[in-house]
């Protein structure tokens, strides 16, 4: 009888050491599932000056390159010793006449506070105006690319509250750009 009650025993703890063992997987892949959640709905933004061309896109960009929205919850822009920071009324105007550009030549839209940015969206925080002189105005997209620049810092965070800082400028690092920039202040 003794031994039928130590086998009864040896069974219980090992149903229990299962049981703990199974419990531990379980929430193992619990965690594995939130952290699975929460990058499916990441967001990436990423800002970029482009010079298209005629045709294309000309100017500085704020995309959500990732898989969830983004939601903004700081701006700023700098150029110089000039800062402009928050959100409200759009300020590109001074920003630009800092970097000794002609603004006229911008089409501007800072952005709003908590904006949100679905994945794929693109956003023009400046870009080129087809209303004025195009050539002009593209060189002054060159003189951005390749001179003082503008640079701006980004907050956003995800639907589950993670936050991030996205900094970018207007200058690109291309001979290409250097060339044009080099031509441009020749003909000054």
């Amino acid at each position: 009888m003794k031994k039928k009650g130590s086998i009864e025993t040896n069974i219980a703890v090992l149903a229990l050491l299962i049981s703990l063992v199974a419990v531990y997987f379980t929430w193992e892949q619990l965690e594995v599932s939130r952290l699975h959640n929460r990058l499916s709905v990441k967001p990436i933004l990423d800002v970029t000056p482009h010079a298209e061309g005629t045709d294309g896109r000309n100017g500085f960009y704020l995309t959500n390159v990732g898989l969830g929205p983004a939601i903004l919850t700081s701006f700023s822009a700098s150029t110089g010793d000039l800062s402009m920071e928050g959100f409200g009324s759009d300020r590109w105007q001074s920003v630009l006449n800092a970097a000794e550009t002609n603004e006229n030549c911008f089409a501007t839209g800072w952005p709003r506070e908590a904006a949100a940015l679905k994945p794929g969206d693109e956003i023009a925080l400046f870009e080129v105006t087809s209303a004025n002189d195009s050539e002009f105005c593209f060189a002054e997209m060159i003189k951005l690319m390749g001179g003082v620049g503008i640079d701006v810092k980004v907050g956003y965070q995800s639907i589950y509250k993670e936050e991030w800082v996205k900094e970018s400028s207007t200058r690109v690092e291309s001979q290409m750009i250097k060339q044009l920039r080099a031509q441009l202040q020749l003909l000054e």
